[in-house]
């Protein structure tokens, strides 16, 4: 009976101390700081920014995975939210149903939201959230991530009209000099 105790007691301390680490989501304390990027496209310009893409879908948030991000460390990955998103239709590129994807800014450790700005625009909409559905833009890595465009990589989808209008974008994009990467999520990966 002792020995139960006592592993009871051990059990009960080691999940008291595993919610002691350090917190990956936190919520937003109101406050929103810039920091400046240089685009080499029109961000403003959504015809540019669908032929930049490699992937264009919608997708729903299943959970927030990590949304504190600290620009401060020489791990470039710390400057990144992570997000598990369901795949619900692919209008660009074809990704199979359950993937993760990445995105440039969060929350700093006090809650501020930092986000992109530069010449043209700035963010005025708050990070994805769990349960929401969005159109996401994002970019292929060399290493198989997927990354989600600065600006326009995360609209919250409202209506069947809004998914026509990215349509006749990717139809009508003004496409990318280079080539992009393909994703480790992409149905042809390992193909």
């Amino acid at each position: 009976m002792k020995f139960e105790i006592n592993i009871a007691i051990m059990l009960t301390c080691v999940l008291f101390l595993s919610g002691c680490s350090n917190q990956k989501v936190i919520e937003w304390n109101g406050k929103t700081e810039y920091y400046h990027v240089t685009m080499v496209y029109d961000e403003t310009n959504i015809y540019e920014v669908a032929g930049q893409v490699d992937y264009i879908f919608l997708g729903t948030v299943d959970e927030v995975l990590d949304n504190v991000v600290d620009y401060n460390t020489s791990n470039s990955m710390d400057a990144y939210s992570r997000y598990a998103i369901t795949v619900e239709e692919n209008l660009k590129g074809e990704l199979i149903k359950n993937i993760e994807c990445y995105r440039h800014g969060g929350y700093l450790s006090d809650g501020t939201l930092l986000y992109p700005r530069s010449d043209r625009i700035e963010n005025t909409r708050d990070i994805p959230q769990e349960g929401k559905t969005y159109i996401f833009m994002a970019f292929g890595q060399s290493d198989g991530e997927l990354i989600l465009e600065e600006f326009m990589g995360d609209i919250e989808y409202t209506d069947e009209g809004q998914k026509e209008m990215y349509i006749d974008y990717i139809e009508n994009e003004i496409p990318k000099a280079q080539e992009g990467f393909i994703s480790k999520y992409d149905v042809n990966y390992n193909n």
